[in-house]
């Protein structure tokens, strides 16, 4: 009964990561990840993309974000 919720999270990551903002396209796919566990499978392919775009530094503030929420 979750998935909704979850995917919308998922939207609204893809949503700002493609607008060049990733730390709240961290916030949400932590909330997602709040939600359900298999949004972690995801996880390689959106830091490697942060990594990418953004460099190391935006990456290592978004993992802080991760983890600490």
């Amino acid at each position: 009964y979750n998935d909704e919720i979850m995917m919308l999270y998922l939207i609204l990551a893809c949503y700002y990561c493609m607008n060049n903002k990733p730390t709240l396209a961290s916030f949400w796919l932590t909330m997602g990840l709040g939600v359900k566990a298999g949004v972690i499978l995801l996880l390689p392919g959106f830091l490697g993309s942060i990594q990418y775009n953004h460099g190391t530094i935006v990456l290592l503030k978004c993992l802080v974000l991760i983890i600490g929420f």
